[in-house]
């Protein structure tokens, strides 16, 4: 089974998952943390078609990073040359990465899809736990503070934005080095050819 597949079967998992322990939970919605449900106070109908809609966009995102794109070849002197190259088209604009949209969306979206497939599923297991807390009456008095305190009161959010930024910098890294093996292979052949 292709890793695109296993990563979403898992996604969709954990999130039937938490939308159970959910339901179990708080089946009026008065204990969900949402922002369509707290703050719009949308209910079942709404969270259930905009999971389906965000399966769909996992799918798709998921399937694209890891079987559709392919990675940029630049022969590049470095790192951030290749960052630069890869998503403006240019060696010597790294800094752009720091404030500029990527000119090069394929990319962008690849490393966007590789990250979300993993930091998206982590989330949902700290939602899990959270409601597995709920669930069984555990005393949360610390963990409530810290998030209350630290994540605005959304743990899984701050979870989502730490492995996202760490996973896409994995992920440039694994296609530079997967540009440089091949640049080095290819030049390893012209040598053999000579």
């Amino acid at each position: 089974m292709k890793k695109s597949i296993k990563l979403f079967i898992i996604y969709v998992i954990l999130m039937l998952a938490d939308g159970l322990l959910t339901m179990y939970n708080t089946p009026d919605l008065s204990m969900e943390a949402n922002p369509l449900v707290l703050y719009l106070h949308l209910g079942w109908d709404t969270l259930i078609t905009v999971n389906l809609i965000f399966f769909v966009i996992m799918f798709f995102a998921c399937r694209y990073s890891f079987e559709k794109y392919q990675t940029i070849i630049a022969d590049v002197p470095d790192f951030k040359s290749y960052i630069s190259q890869v998503f403006y088209n240019r060696p010597d604009k790294f800094s752009w990465s720091l404030y500029k949209l990527p000119k090069n969306w394929k990319p962008f979206w690849a490393m966007l899809g590789y990250s979300c497939a993993y930091s998206f599923s982590a989330a949902a297991v700290v939602r899990i736990l959270e409601w597995l807390a709920v669930t069984f009456s555990l005393d949360m008095t610390s963990y409530n503070n810290f998030r209350y305190n630290y994540c605005f009161d959304r743990f899984d959010v701050v979870v989502v934005l730490i492995v996202s930024a760490i996973l896409m910098l994995v992920w440039i890294r694994k296609e530079y080095k997967k540009s440089c093996r091949i640049l080095s292979c290819n030049k390893t052949e012209k040598e053999n050819l000579k």
